[in-house]
C-alpha cells in the first residue's frame, strides 16, 4: 500500500477558478486501476488550503499514471 498526501494554498478564489476540473480529476482518478481512495478536502479552519489525500494498491499502481 502506498498513501500519499499533499497540502498546498490556493491565491484566494483560486479553488473556486479550477473546481470544475479538480472534480473531473478527482472522478477520473478514482477510476484508475489501484487506487482505493483519492480525494480532495478544504481545510476548514483555512479555506484557501487544500489536502489531497490518496491511497494506492502500491508504488506500480501510482506510477502506471506518469506518462514520460
Amino acid at each position: 500500500m502506498l498513501i500519499v498526501a499533499v497540502v498546498f494554498e490556493f491565491t484566494p478564489g483560486g479553488f473556486a477558478r479550477i473546481e470544475k476540473e479538480i472534480i473531473e480529476a478527482v472522478e477520473g482518478s478514482r477510476k484508475e486501476p489501484g487506487a482505493q481512495i483519492y480525494d480532495w478536502a478544504i481545510d476548514v479552519t483555512s479555506p484557501n488550503r487544500a489536502i489531497i489525500f490518496e491511497v494506492w494498491d502500491d508504488q506500480a499502481a501510482l506510477l502506471s499514471l506518469i506518462h514520460i
